[in-house]
């Protein structure tokens, strides 16, 4: 099956077995997998940059180079810095071309050199993306040494129990793989997703005064909203412990009250049996329906 290389990559190979001693013109075409056409041209590309080649018969040499280029570790490192750079903050078009322009700059550094760069250019976007997400980074790596379950809220208002078990760093993006406690199976998000992180300590349990401590079980545990008076104080594998400031306690427990059997009033024993009163008069009206 025949190679295919872009114009320059072939160019840049052709370079290579020049610059290495191979000169004969078959036996390049043979070893690149290119055709004779396509060797004339990147023949032409090299002389057209400054390399003075010369042909005798069938062999090709390299006479002397317009320009030569080494690069100490500094210096590779300055490179990928400008690439790191014109990634984050260039429009995507002009990013290619200013892409583009660092290989052609690159054209005489060799190979070695070049993939050096391009790995100093992804470590420098992941550790760049640990900077700007550090405080976060940080406090999930230690949830995840400590094996504790968090309580993660996204951007998106989504409330998370999990329990963070690695990340994966991919070019720019940042992958967080969890165990979701509610559904107990392995999802994933990504660090820019998330607005806040908060351990699940023994003081969060705490009612505040006035809360109703209220426990949801099943699928509506798994579904349920939060009001923007309630909290969640503790995940558990197939229930949620709420807490609801709510100031229309009654309106409170008839909304519960829908919730039949999925629902029980846990705190304070005064709302408890409240509730439990509630429930025998929602009872007594059904019966006397009947």
């Amino acid at each position: 099956m025949m190679m295919k290389y872009t114009n320059k990559k072939t160019a840049f190979r052709v370079f290579q077995m020049l610059d290495r001693g191979f000169g004969d013109k078959d036996e390049i075409i043979e070893n690149l997998q290119i055709g004779v056409s396509t060797f004339y041209k990147s023949i032409q590309k090299l002389k057209d940059a400054g390399f003075n080649i010369k042909k005798q018969n069938n062999f090709y040499s390299l006479e002397r180079y317009k320009h030569i280029l080494f690069l100490d570790n500094k210096e590779k490192s300055v490179v990928a810095y400008m690439l790191n750079t014109a990634y984050k903050f260039l429009p995507k078009y002009k990013y290619k071309s200013f892409q583009s322009f660092v290989k052609k700059f690159l054209l005489l550094a060799s190979e070695v050199d070049y993939n050096e760069i391009a790995e100093k250019f992804q470590l420098i976007k992941k550790y760049s993306l640990i900077d700007e997400y550090e405080e976060k980074f940080n406090t999930i790596e230690f949830f995840i040494l400590q094996k504790e379950p968090v309580k993660v809220t996204l951007h998106s208002n989504r409330i998370i129990f999990m329990t963070p078990l690695r990340f994966d760093w991919k070019q720019e993006k940042s992958t967080l793989y969890y165990k979701n406690i509610m559904k107990e199976k392995e999802e994933k998000i990504t660090l820019e997703q998330i607005a806040k992180i908060e351990g699940l300590d023994e003081e969060e349990y705490t009612p505040k005064r006035n809360e109703i401590i209220f426990e949801l079980y099943g699928n509506l545990a798994k579904r349920y909203l939060l009001k923007k008076e309630e909290r969640v104080i503790k995940a558990k594998k197939d229930s949620l412990v709420i807490a609801s400031g709510a100031k229309d306690k009654e309106a409170l427990f008839k909304r519960l009250l829908r919730y039949d059997t999925l629902c029980k009033v846990l705190f304070p024993k005064t709302e408890v049996n409240s509730f439990n009163k509630l429930i025998d008069k929602a009872i007594m009206n059904i019966n006397s329906e009947g």
